[in-house]
C-alpha cells in the first residue's frame, strides 16, 4: 500500500543528466469549435513535490481516441536530458524496458461530453503499474489537469501548454500511432 498514488510519478520521479538543447515555439493543435481536440498539443508537466517542469508529453487523437506520449524529459537543474530523437532512459518496469519517449502514458482517453472530462488509463513507468485516469482541461487558464485515481483516492497534476518545444521532441504526426505499455 505504500505506493497507492504513484499515478504521476512516472512522469516526475526521473532523474537525469545535463545536455543543452535548442528551443523553438511548440506547435499546438486547436479546434475551437471542438471542445475536447483542445487538449492535443504539447504539455509541460510540473514535478509535484517542486513545481519545477519535469517533461513534455504530446496529446494526441486517434480513432476518437486521445493519447499522450512523452516527448522530452527534464533534469532537477531543468535542462532537457532526452527526446524523442536521442531517448536514452528507459521504463524499468514495463515488459521490455521500453525507452520513455517511445509508448503512450495515457492512453484510450475517451470524451464525456456530460462531465467535459476525458476517462481512460494512466501508467507508471517506475513501476509498471496501470491506473485509471480523468483528463480534463480549463479552457480560461489553458490548463490541462491530468488525475490518476485508485478508487476514490487520486492525485492531480495541472499541466501548461509548452511555450518551446526542444530539438528533437516534435512528432511526426503522419502514421502516428499508439504504443500502449504492457505490464
Amino acid at each position: 500500500m505504500k505506493k497507492i498514488l504513484p499515478i504521476i510519478f512516472s512522469l516526475c520521479l526521473l532523474t537525469f543528466a545535463c545536455s543543452k538543447s535548442k528551443s523553438r515555439p511548440a506547435a499546438n493543435v486547436q479546434n475551437a469549435d471542438c471542445p475536447e481536440a483542445k487538449i492535443e498539443g504539447y504539455w509541460t508537466l510540473p514535478d509535484p513535490s517542486s513545481g519545477k517542469p519535469d517533461s513534455i508529453v504530446y496529446a494526441y487523437q486517434n480513432g476518437g481516441l486521445r493519447f499522450c506520449r512523452m516527448v522530452a524529459i527534464y533534469n532537477d537543474a531543468g535542462k532537457i536530458t532526452d527526446t524523442l530523437a536521442n531517448c536514452q532512459q528507459r521504463a524499468k518496469k514495463i515488459k521490455g524496458n521500453p525507452k520513455l519517449c517511445e509508448f503512450d502514458l495515457v492512453w484510450n482517453l475517451k470524451f464525456d461530453a456530460d462531465d467535459k472530462k476525458y476517462s481512460g488509463k494512466i501508467t507508471d513507468p517506475d513501476s509498471g503499474s496501470t491506473y485509471d485516469c480523468d483528463v480534463w482541461i480549463d479552457p480560461k487558464n489553458d490548463t490541462l489537469t491530468i488525475r490518476g485515481k485508485v478508487l476514490i483516492f487520486g492525485q492531480s497534476l495541472e499541466c501548461k501548454r509548452a511555450a518551446t518545444l526542444p530539438d528533437g521532441a516534435e512528432v511526426k504526426t503522419k502514421n502516428l500511432a499508439p504504443l500502449i505499455p504492457s505490464e
